[in-house]
């Protein structure tokens, strides 16, 4: 009993007590660099709402990436799984529809095309080369 007492008294004294949970940064140090350079040069392209700015950050950010994936180990060029530690692909994926998002809102998808279907011309005329040879009555 004794012991209940001395639990709930301390209890008492601690009533607003809370975890404090800080948001832990699974980046790892490649994702970073990677993440501080998309920032640098291609986000101030997406800015420019202009849509060959946003192919060309496009562009530049696969390039980037490609050869960022050959320059990193080989544990973190393949790893690509939501599991672990998230490393530059998700930091690709993750810039990657982002503009996609952008530019769709530049030009949208068209639901259905409106231009007419090519007609097929007609076939070519052939000379007169399958002509029935005359039969020799003589």
């Amino acid at each position: 009993m004794h012991v209940d007492q001395h639990l709930l008294e301390q209890l008492r004294r601690h009533d607003q007590f809370e975890f404090v949970v800080t948001p832990e940064d699974k980046r790892c140090d490649y994702a970073k660099q990677f993440e501080e350079w998309i920032q640098q040069y291609c986000l101030d392209d997406i800015q420019q709402a202009d849509l060959a700015a946003i192919l060309q950050a496009k562009n530049n950010l696969l390039d980037s990436y490609m050869q960022r994936r050959l320059d990193v180990s080989k544990n973190h060029r393949n790893h690509i799984s939501e599991q672990g530690h998230i490393c530059i692909f998700h930091m690709f994926e993750h810039y990657c529809r982002l503009m996609i998002n952008v530019q769709r809102k530049l030009r949208p998808m068209p639901l259905y095309d409106s231009s007419p279907l090519p007609t097929m011309p007609p076939p070519p005329l052939l000379p007169n080369i399958f002509v029935k040879a005359e039969a020799k009555d003589e």
